[in-house]
């Protein structure tokens, strides 16, 4: 059930994050513009943050674990940078190629910091470490489907065959998927090891 809740919650997110980006760039005053883009960063940032760790209850470590308040709190920060730089480029009136592609990568990143700065937060009597090739294939999963999921969004707009409902949705859809795509890639990667120094 874990990791079909944390894919929703991922998707739901998303696709709200994408709704309010669509009222920034539509609004007309700087205040509420600025709204929007706060809360849409807010919705996305917390949604990836909640679904990393939703997804972590679906985890089984063979091992007495428990999290550092403290850095499981401020992992949550990179995630909403990431988000607050991408839905600001996507809320100007013109996006070009690269602003999707840079936004697309920003998204990408703050997801990947967030899941690792998150697995940082973890506290067993095991070792953690990372598998490095796994490790690189989380980061690209994150960073092509977020390209993917903005550049639908705004494919989708200009070919007028679909409704703002419908494509923020489909679009919401691959973003959530980049989420939870890294997120399982990421823990993949992972490897407990025994540590000599435990009991």
């Amino acid at each position: 059930m874990d990791p079909a809740a944390s894919l929703l919650i991922a998707v739901l997110g998303s696709a709200m994050s994408l709704q309010l980006a669509g009222m920034a760039r539509g609004g007309k005053r700087p205040l509420n513009r600025q709204i929007s883009l706060f809360s849409g960063a807010f919705v996305l940032g917390s949604g990836i943050w909640s679904m990393h760790f939703i997804g972590m209850l679906a985890y089984s470590v063979c091992s007495s674990a428990r999290y550092d308040p403290l850095v499981t709190l401020l992992s949550v920060l990179p995630s909403f940078l990431a988000s607050w730089i991408a839905l600001v480029l996507l809320a100007q009136k013109e996006v070009s190629t690269w602003q999707l592609i840079i936004s697309g990568i920003s998204v990408g990143a703050g997801i990947g910091v967030m899941h690792y700065s998150g697995m940082a937060a973890v506290h067993t009597s095991l070792v953690l470490r990372f598998e490095p090739v796994m490790f690189g294939v989380s980061i690209a999963v994150a960073v092509v489907l977020s390209i993917l999921a903005l550049w639908l969004r705004f494919g989708l707009l200009i070919n007028n065959r679909f409704g703002q409902h419908e494509i923020n949705l489909l679009s919401g859809a691959v973003l959530g998927l980049a989420i939870s795509g890294m997120h399982y890639t990421g823990m993949e990667a992972v490897r407990f090891l025994p540590n000599p120094e435990s009991e």
